[in-house]
């Protein structure tokens, strides 16, 4: 899974002054022209950027060795690229990139086909973060009624869809472990006396031997 744009890469595209160019363009605004170039030049920097963190990026707009050309290849970057990189990440072209396009000059319109085959082959998709391995209690602390010493809670661990099994230990006030549950992901009830600590060991492997892949711990508490 990406963890965001790296420092010096912008956040988001550069909407805001693209929306008014396309705006004034729209009314024959004579200010239309100094917003597209102001577009072109912030789309040209978004593009940019993204290819100093992106070796792949950065070889392919390498190979482009004019001016211009590399102009156009860093706006369909800016367009079609990485959206964690701060790209818009279309996936195809239409109506405004291609007016995009027309604006350039014949060495920047070879720069700009030459990125979106580029970024068009290539998958931005996110990677799904896969749920880690959990071990709760419902509910903690556990509120001991007045005039009993002790109260009960349910355990309910998850090892899925990562892993298929773990082994849950128990500790009461610090002491010896002991075994409280192995297998799938599963619940169980658990007493605890007032004022003291239960704290569970989740031990999670990929099979059912070797080293686990990761513990997580659990401590629960009572209390009136």
């Amino acid at each position: 899974m990406k963890l965001g744009a790296p420092a010096g890469v912008p956040t988001s595209p550069p909407r805001a002054i693209c929306d008014l160019a396309r705006q004034a363009r729209a009314r024959n605004s004579p200010a239309a022209p100094g917003l597209e170039q102001s577009c072109r030049a912030d789309l040209a920097a978004t593009g940019a950027a993204i290819a100093q963190v992106d070796a792949i990026v950065a070889d392919a707009r390498a190979a482009e060795t004019d001016n211009l050309s590399r102009q156009g290849f860093d706006i369909a970057t800016a367009i079609f690229g990485d959206p964690a990189l701060g790209g818009y990440g279309n996936t195809g072209t239409g109506p405004v990139s291609l007016a995009m396009r027309d604006q350039l000059t014949p060495a920047g319109k070879r720069g700009f086909d030459a990125s979106v085959k580029l970024h068009l082959s290539r998958d931005y998709t996110p990677t799904p973060v896969e749920a880690a391995p959990t071990i709760t209690a419902n509910a903690n602390p556990v509120l001991v009624p007045n005039g009993q010493d002790a109260g009960t809670t349910t355990i309910t661990w998850i090892a899925a869809p990562a892993y298929t099994y773990s082994e849950i230990y128990l500790s009461v006030d610090n002491g010896e472990w002991t075994e409280f549950a192995r297998g799938g992901d599963g619940s169980k009830p658990t007493t605890i006396k007032l004022g003291t600590s239960q704290t569970f060991r989740m031990m999670v492997y990929e099979g059912q031997a070797g080293t686990p892949k990761i513990i997580a711990t659990l401590t629960v508490t009572a209390r009136n």
